[in-house]
């Protein structure tokens, strides 16, 4: 099964090979490499993920050779690694039917939720579907429970919402200790593996903390600043769950496993499993939900969660009712297909490497290091994927700059010191990309744009005007130069 396995995942995800980085992916590339120039995430750049998501895009590019196709290297082995993995291990659990069509849903619904890649929620559900590989094996080692707790530094220090997975895993082994009277010195004696895994990465992560002095940016970015900005009340939550679940027909199976669990626990069959998944499934959604954006890449993270409600739903009707009831199996089966087999995605993947045909980013990347090939470089707006292509890198730590719309103290100072920036170091060229929830260089969108935001730029503007100038514009791209005096 498992050459199908990479056969399917070849044929889902070969496009990215060739594609260019989304906004985001682009975002955490570009921090990544920052890395191997000497630079500091947090201070000689600014984003608000985690230091591992910068690390991993680090690593991507190592194996590259300092080329972003390496990026994409590893995120395709983690992804078919960590599918073999939970494979694998539900092998011992399960039939292989059940697991196979586990791991096919879950692979789908990844692709589904794909969004380009090189994002924090694909990250985080393969690390999750390393850990559940681990949690789940009959026979666990130390190792097993110390990689449990490093991963879960990972994930939380990849986005802080990424963690629903350990939250339940805790609520579960304990009452699943309490409820069958084993013994809690074998409980303690867990937590405290899963406890020196957590304390080896914080270790290893305070270490580059103090080398570079960067743990009160990182902390005020990747946890402060994205509290504040994913703020949402517990009520607007639910509506988002509801909205979620109505949206994306592949929560059916998750929701499906929660009933099952419940059920099972008033019979009062009660095994590991079915608490793991009585306190994952509610958690997950609420975590997926919490920001109120409702992207779609961020129900990546569901993933996981669908491989293991998948294989113990499948194992659950095999013993009550497929016997009786096969139809019923194969109705979830072809309900699942119609709804959420991605083919749409990869066939236009594949068309758009038969028609080969350039990006708007490319055109402007090839543009620049055509024209613009020795001049420093400034990106307004959010397109930091021509960076990427252009390999140059922006002369203040705001490199993009879309945050700036929230009018916060936060955004208020990055504003201050953004401007701060360009005086002393002002770049060569600025390029506007025409951002639409940013006010444009040229002020043709100002009456679509919030005072605050207008006020809050004004000091950047008046320098901009005095030393710039529009040199040409190309594909709905702005060029500006910066004027001698």
């Amino acid at each position: 099964m498992k050459k199908y396995i990479a056969f399917l995942t070849l044929v889902l995800f070969l496009p990215i090979f060739f594609n260019v980085f989304s906004r985001d992916a682009s975002v955490y590339a570009y921090m990544g490499t920052l890395l191997f120039e000497g630079k500091i995430p947090y201070i000689d750049a600014w984003d608000h993920k985690g230091i591992s998501l910068y690390l991993i895009n680090a690593l991507g590019y190592l194996i590259g050779f300092k080329n972003y196709i390496g990026i994409r290297i590893l995120e395709f082995f983690l992804i078919l690694f960590s599918f073999f993995s939970i494979y694998k291990t539900l092998l011992q659990k399960y039939s292989k039917t059940a697991v196979f069509i586990s791991v096919l849903f879950g692979l789908l619904s990844l692709k589904y939720f794909f969004d380009g890649g090189n994002l924090t929620e694909e990250y985080g559900a393969v690390i999750v579907l390393f850990a559940l590989s681990l949690l789940l094996k009959e026979n666990k080692k130390t190792l097993d429970y110390l990689l449990i707790g490093l991963l879960f530094v990972i994930n939380l220090t990849i986005r802080a919402n990424l963690i629903s997975f350990w939250i339940a895993l805790f609520f579960a082994l304990v009452i699943d200790t309490f409820v069958k009277q084993k013994s809690i010195l074998a409980l303690i004696q867990k937590f405290l593996k899963i406890g020196l895994g957590i304390f080896i990465a914080a270790v290893i992560l305070t270490i580059y903390f103090l080398i570079t002095n960067s743990f009160s940016e990182f902390y005020n970015a990747a946890f402060i600043y994205n509290f504040s900005y994913a703020k949402q009340s517990v009520s607007n939550v639910i509506v988002f769950i509801i909205k979620s679940t109505r949206t994306y027909e592949v929560s059916l199976i998750m929701l499906l496993a929660f009933l099952i669990a419940l059920i099972s626990l008033i019979k009062k069959r009660i095994h590991f499993i079915a608490l793991l998944l009585l306190f994952w499934v509610p958690l997950e959604l609420y975590f997926t939900n919490m920001s109120g954006k409702r992207f779609t890449h961020y129900y990546m993270m569901w993933v996981p969660v669908i491989v293991l409600s998948t294989a113990f739903s499948i194992d659950y009707f095999k013993a009550e009712l497929l016997c009786k009831e096969k139809q019923l199996i194969v109705l979830i089966i072809s309900m699942f297909l119609f709804f959420q087999i991605p083919v749409f995605s990869t066939l236009s993947g594949y068309i758009s490497l038969v028609k080969n045909k350039e990006h708007k980013n490319e055109v402007i990347a090839n543009h620049i290091n055509t024209t613009f090939k020795k001049e420093s470089l400034l990106v307004w707006g959010n397109e930091c994927v021509i960076y990427n292509l252009t390999e140059k890198r922006a002369t203040v730590s705001n490199f993009y700059q879309t945050l700036f719309k929230l009018n916060s103290p936060i955004t208020k100072q990055m504003i201050v010191d953004f401007t701060n920036q360009i005086k002393q170091n002002s770049p060569d060229v600025i390029i506007d990309i025409k951002t639409p929830s940013l006010l444009f260089l040229d002020k043709s969108n100002i009456s679509s744009i919030d005072k605050s935001l207008q006020e809050n730029l004004r000091d950047f503007f008046i320098f901009f005007e005095n030393n710039y100038q529009l040199k040409e514009t190309k594909n709905g791209v702005d060029f500006y130069i910066k004027t001698i005096k």
